[in-house]
């Protein structure tokens, strides 16, 4: 139900905030704030709202007894709510931390007559393919700062290999680190950007968090925009592209980020479009005239090879029960 990591499996656990071992009734998936989260099946859903220790909750209810159930997340698709027919695949919200929650994430939770069931049963789970979001993630950091996490921009505060500056860096670590933005001084903080390991689980997430900004505002998903929105900002990367291509991009993004930047005095919004897909490498991007098109109104994304995945092994074990006498 979405592309992220297994963090957390069906069965007796020691509730990481209670700290007593309890029955963990579904599976956990991490992945970075503002993922898209699909519909395992098609059906309909019977709740959407508040469901208390799991904040912000989905109810999907499935033939043949089924009901699957997607918790903490951090709102709602748009167009989505109780009485709406989904399809296997439809969007209908996106990962957060909202209720009793260590940290951005899925739990997912698969009913049958009434009875939680293990939804991946006895199926070895296959961890995601990954290689385009790694290889994105390479190039990032080699435009970046050629791969030196020593590297600092003079005009701005754009620290390490992925020349996160500062804002930015607390926020990602607040949010895809808490344990540590609990325990560290804000200098400190700021220090890892100089670790390249860190430092590039972060431009990780945060090319994650891109695709999910840009697709919700009806953007074409492409390796130069994903870089845009680590080099812009996810709402600079949006004005840029809302733009018409002749727009001054100093009208469009203000004077402070041209000081940071130089050599966009005087450039237009169409050049730096372009100039982004150069750096990864890929043909000229397309500027779009006036504001970001919405083609569709139902939100769908097509699904990933690791919940098709997931899809086979649901549906084996709800055949293993329905076959059971």
């Amino acid at each position: 139900p979405v592309n992220g990591v297994m963090t957390s499996t069906f069965g007796p656990r020691k509730h990481p905030i209670l700290g007593t071992v309890r029955i963990h009734k579904g599976v956990d998936w991490a992945a970075p704030v503002g993922t898209p989260i699909a519909a395992a099946f098609d059906g309909d859903i019977t709740f959407q709202g508040d469901g208390g220790s799991y904040g912000n909750l989905v109810k999907i209810s499935h033939p043949n007894g089924r009901e699957t159930r997607y918790a903490h997340m951090l709102r709602f698709a748009i167009g989505t709510g109780v009485g709406t027919r989904v399809k296997a695949g439809d969007v209908i919200g996106y990962i957060g931390t909202t209720g009793l929650s260590t940290g951005p994430h899925l739990h997912f939770e698969l009913y049958q007559n009434g009875a939680a069931i293990d939804p991946l049963g006895t199926v070895t789970a296959v961890a995601s393919d990954d290689s385009a979001v790694e290889t994105l993630t390479d190039r990032i950091v080699h435009v970046e700062s050629g791969g030196s996490a020593r590297a600092k921009n003079p005009n701005s505060s754009a620290t390490g290999a992925g020349q996160f500056i500062s804002k930015t860096w607390i926020r990602m670590m607040n949010t895809y680190r808490p344990e540590l933005a609990r325990t560290l001084s804000t200098a400190d903080l700021l220090a890892l950007r100089y670790d390249a390991t860190i430092s590039r689980e972060m431009v990780r997430n945060l090319a994650r968090e891109g695709e999910a900004y840009l697709r919700e505002r009806g953007h074409q998903i492409t390796a130069g925009r994903l870089y845009l929105c680590h080099f812009l900002g996810m709402e600079g990367a949006h004005q840029v592209l809302s733009a018409t291509g002749s727009a001054q991009l100093s009208a469009v993004l203000g004077s402070a980020v041209i000081q940071a930047n130089p050599f966009l005095t005087g450039k237009t919004a169409s050049y730096v479009v372009d100039w982004a897909e150069r750096k990864m490498g890929q043909k000229l991007g397309r500027m779009a005239t006036g504001a970001a098109q919405q083609t569709t109104t139902t939100e769908v994304r097509q699904t990933s090879p690791e919940f098709e995945k997931y899809k086979q092994a649901v549906t084996a074990v709800i055949s293993s029960i329905q076959n059971t006498p």
